[in-house]
């Protein structure tokens, strides 16, 4: 067994918090696959419950850092990140096999922006479509027994009274 860094206790606390608002999921199973066909195939998606007793077995590690990444392999500034990996999704699935191989447990998708406010400033209507595609690719290159989780991140505005942005229309 590959031998694991140990990581400050306290490097991004925030990151569980986040990933226990939504449901990992196992990609032991063919992206393609239907909802029958995952559940036939043993797909497994896990609620708080069970990833809080798998903490309580281990330690799981995550990925990061993946814009870096991209960047080093070309992703240019000022771009939306989710677009271009859709169009460059072999350099995207390359980083995240290297997290996997170095030992990562959990993939993150390239979602960290894949909001309705984020995704309009670059003229991106469909935000289920990017999320729904981000996933998938996350999920092929994760591989069997890794698990897959949701990248959420800020909508790039301030809510009132902070800024220009009304609560209704950030939550909608």
């Amino acid at each position: 067994a590959a031998e694991r860094k140990s990581f400050p206790k306290h490097r991004h606390p925030w990151i569980f918090i986040a990933f226990f608002k939504r449901r990992a999921i196992r990609t032991d199973y063919p992206a393609e696959a239907g909802a029958a066909e995952r559940q036939k195939a043993g797909r497994k998606e896990l609620d708080k419950k069970q990833i809080k007793a798998l903490l309580k077995k281990r330690i799981l590690i995550l990925d990061g850092a993946t814009g870096t990444e991209l960047q080093k392999r070309g992703m240019p500034g000022g771009v939306c990140p989710e677009a271009w990996c859709a169009q460059h999704h072999q350099v995207l699935q390359e980083v995240q096999r290297a997290y996997r191989e170095a030992g990562a447990d959990i993939i993150y998708t390239c979602t960290f922006g894949a909001n309705r406010l984020k995704l309009g400033e670059y003229g991106l209507t469909d935000v289920r479509d990017v999320n729904e595609r981000m996933a998938r690719l996350a999920r092929r290159a994760a591989g069997p027994g890794a698990l897959v989780a949701g990248d959420i991140g800020p909508t790039g505005r301030f809510i009132e009274p902070f800024g220009d942005l009304p609560f209704e229309e950030a939550v909608a």
